[in-house]
């Protein structure tokens, strides 16, 4: 059994060229009887939701995430203000209480400095007057010697 194949006729159009019609206006009079015009859609259920009200009920929903979100966030927000305050209010009162603290310390320190310059002062009057004093008890002391001496010559 043997099948002889041919190959196909070539058409009558060049290459690269098709059989349509150039000219649009003897297009449209052309027949379009198998032209479908009318579209036939499935008849719409009542059972199953409308996309109008489907996008709205989602709409919805969203819009209702969206404000309890935006509460919640509010309400913490609120909440972390409260606590910022009372927290820089008690920061602000105990650095009060610290400078307060630190004047007292400085005012104390400023005493302690004067008395300590007058016990020195002091002090440096007390040491003077002593070396003067050792200075006149030899020089005295010397007399003394001195008169001593005299007497046990005059004596002699």
């Amino acid at each position: 059994m043997s099948t002889q194949r041919t190959p196909p006729k070539l058409s009558t159009t060049a290459v690269g060229h098709t059989q349509s019609e150039s000219d649009l206006n003897a297009l449209q009079q052309c027949d379009v009887s198998f032209v479908n015009i009318t579209r036939n859609k499935r008849p719409r259920t009542e059972l199953a939701p409308s996309p109008a009200s489907d996008s709205h009920d989602q709409k919805h929903d969203i819009m209702e995430l969206l404000t309890n979100w935006k509460t919640e966030l509010d309400t913490k927000l609120n909440d972390m203000f409260i606590k910022q305050n009372t927290l820089i209010s008690k920061l602000s009162t105990d650095i009060s209480e610290l400078k307060l603290q630190n004047y007292k310390i400085q005012k104390s320190n400023d005493e302690i400095v004067q008395s300590m310059e007058f016990i020195n002062n002091q002090y440096e009057e007390l040491k003077s007057g002593l070396t003067t004093l050792q200075k006149e008890r030899l020089e005295q002391r010397l007399c003394i010697e001195k008169l001593e001496r005299n007497i046990q010559d005059l004596q002699l």
